[in-house]
């Protein structure tokens, strides 16, 4: 039997922006120089991400939870394409930041979170256009 906690990768919800605006934080202040009070930002920026969590939105985020605390997660935006004839998809799926904290880096974290946006496009969306083909794959120009 092993000591180390429980992984989870899930579908984030809007109930898990206050902690994924903290993660954003993390991120982007050890890169660049914070122009921004550290609670405005996280007070706006959870605003942001509640708002992009809700169902009907056209992003989704999938969290790392592990021991009952998020370490990591990856967004993706699903973006519509032009109506086409073909059996090609009319969506996009944008992967965007990608973020797994400092200490667990290494571990397969960041796989873990990329395969469940794959995942996504191999298990469909109930019926509805495949919404991240081409994250996987590229489309014909």
């Amino acid at each position: 039997m092993s000591d180390a906690p429980e992984i989870i990768i899930r579908l984030a919800g809007p109930a898990d922006a206050p902690p994924l605006a903290r993660l954003r934080y993390e991120f982007r202040a050890c890169h660049d120089p914070v122009t921004e009070d550290e609670a405005h930002f996280l007070a706006r920026c959870g605003a942001w991400m509640a708002a992009r969590l809700a169902p009907e939105s056209h992003w989704r985020c999938w969290v790392v939870e592990e021991a009952g605390r998020l370490v990591g997660a990856i967004w993706l935006q699903i973006i519509e394409k032009i109506p086409n004839p073909g059996a090609e998809t009319e969506n996009h799926g944008y992967i965007s930041n990608l973020y797994v904290e400092p200490p667990r880096r290494g571990a397969g974290l960041g796989s873990m979170l990329i395969d469940a946006c794959l995942r996504l496009r191999r298990e469909g969306s109930r019926g509805r256009r495949d919404p991240v083909a081409d994250a996987a794959q590229p489309s014909p120009v």
